[in-house]
């Protein structure tokens, strides 16, 4: 599946009335699952929750992150041809979530 389908899916779902809780159901960061140990003590505590996918040669994370001007964004991001649970591309994915959560995107 591409990013942008998961990341489709994902607003499709928060906007339609029978999955529009599909946020309650995804960990949020610093606090829960698979992200309880990440984004501890960054602007995306508590701002963002994920899925996070891990495969042979592949690694993900999916879901949303409110902005500083309180902006909502979906994201999805992939990587493929990489060792069983990559550290290189786990840290550039919590450095892109990072930056949405710190960002003042609505202008």
């Amino acid at each position: 599946m591409a990013p942008d389908h998961l990341t489709g899916t994902l607003v499709a779902a928060y906007a339609t009335e029978a999955t529009e809780d599909i946020l309650d159901w995804l960990p949020v960061g610093a606090l829960e699952g698979t992200v309880d140990e990440r984004y501890i003590d960054t602007a995306a505590a508590g701002q963002m929750r994920a899925k996070t996918g891990s495969l042979t040669g592949v690694s993900s994370l999916a879901g949303t992150v409110q902005t500083a001007d309180g902006r909502l964004l979906a994201f999805a991001t992939m990587a493929d041809g990489m060792e069983y649970n990559p550290v290189g591309p786990r840290q550039a994915f919590d450095e892109m979530v990072v930056a949405l959560a710190e960002c003042g995107c609505e202008g």
